[in-house]
């Protein structure tokens, strides 16, 4: 499998176990964009024999940007999540 099969798959397997709803739709949400990933990068590779195709290697950057903010936002969430109990203490 590739990376961004295998991140597809992670955040599946992620969204499943998550218990909060904000994590769970972030997990949904990575899992959806990985999944365009995997799709366009599929027909890149199949059309890069060929010429290329400049609005899908756009889309594939737009998307790679949508990731990096989405994993983001939840490395902040999660971080969030972990050290709320350390308040109660």
């Amino acid at each position: 499998m590739s990376f961004n099969q295998d991140q597809y798959v992670y955040y599946l397997k992620k969204e499943q176990e998550a218990t909060s709803t904000s994590t769970k739709a972030l997990y949904k949400k990575l899992k959806k964009l990985y999944r365009d990933r995997v799709v366009i990068v599929e027909l890149l590779d199949n059309i890069y024999h060929s010429k290329g195709n400049a609005a899908l290697e756009e889309a594939n950057k737009l998307l790679g940007k949508q990731i990096g903010k989405n994993e983001e936002k939840l490395s902040i969430l999660m971080n969030l999540d972990v050290d709320l109990p350390e308040f109660y203490d």
